[in-house]
């Protein structure tokens, strides 16, 4: 069996770490969205802009327009996702993901396991 055959086989979602869909943000609980391989690329690109993001923030260029230019990364990606129907709201893009098996999942508990 291969990597990608495993790695297809894995039921992932994109649990939802700060922000409006984390318990004690609007909710009880922790906001999770599931998404099938048909998706790896876009989820790929939000969890690698929104790391880059981070990363230009607070680290590399503060007090410079370069998070501005990462922040159009950023939502371009958000918009992938909605487009996708992955990211249903609002909330859902001003909150922070990480990937995540579901198995795993209720490692973040509480939370609410969305599918698509």
């Amino acid at each position: 069996m291969t990597t990608a055959t495993k790695q297809n086989e894995r039921e992932l979602c994109l649990m939802a770490i700060s922000g409006d869909c984390v318990k004690g943000g609007m909710g009880n609980y922790n906001s999770a969205q599931s998404f099938g391989p048909e998706h790896y690329g876009i989820v790929r690109e939000y969890i690698r802009a929104q790391a880059e993001y981070d990363v230009s923030l607070y680290l590399e260029y503060p007090g410079t327009d370069w998070p501005i230019l990462s922040d159009a990364r950023l939502r371009n990606a958000r918009r992938a996702l909605r487009e996708a129907n992955i990211f249903k709201h609002k909330w859902h893009c001003r909150t922070s993901w990480m990937i995540c098996e579901i198995d795993c999942a209720s490692n973040h508990a509480p939370f609410k396991l969305d599918t698509n």
